[in-house]
């Protein structure tokens, strides 16, 4: 049996779905074996990671990231010096950003912000969570879906409750 640390955004979704599944899984530790999508998931985010990361261009983008390059919605990708890992960045993005420091009723809350991008002093931030769906058009979340997303919520407010200040964070995948 596991000692229950933390909650992440995920585990707050399993849990919600169905509260037998997350106590196996999160408290139990019996996991379930990754399926396709799954797999796919973590490919086409390990292929946008090394992009942004300068470790490959985009020509060796996975198909599906190199879509997500097309349509213009990955940044030009910056190296990633200590200095750019800090929230206190105004200007450029953070790849996999670790979300810590952060507490929800005083439960540590750990996850990882895909892309947190600034567009400068009076911009908000923007969160982009990846998703790999077959149709975007048919399996993307609608905007008034976004607003109730467990896991773009929680990174939200963490985003808030950091500097730079910002009146407002957007949210995307």
């Amino acid at each position: 049996m596991r000692t229950f640390d933390h909650v992440s955004a995920s585990q707050i979704e399993s849990y919600l779905l169905c509260a037998r599944k997350w106590y196996f899984k999160s408290i139990l530790g019996l996991e379930d074996p990754a399926g396709p999508g799954a797999i796919l998931g973590k490919q086409v985010h390990a292929s946008i990671e090394s992009y942004l990361n300068c470790e490959v261009p985009a020509s060796k983008l996975h198909p599906l990231a190199y879509n997500v390059y097309r349509r213009g919605l990955l940044p030009e990708p910056e190296a990633q010096s200590p200095i750019r890992k800090s929230l206190r960045k105004f200007k450029g993005y953070l790849v996999e950003h670790e979300v810590e420091g952060f507490d929800i009723e005083g439960v540590p809350v750990k996850g990882f912000i895909d892309l947190l991008a600034f567009d400068g002093a009076a911009a908000s931030p923007v969160i982009t969570d990846w998703k790999t769906r077959g149709d975007p058009e048919r399996y993307s979340k609608t905007p008034e879906q976004l607003t109730t997303d467990v896991q773009l919520a929680i990174y939200g407010r963490y985003v808030l409750g950091r500097p730079p200040d910002a009146p407002s964070v957007r949210v995307r995948h």
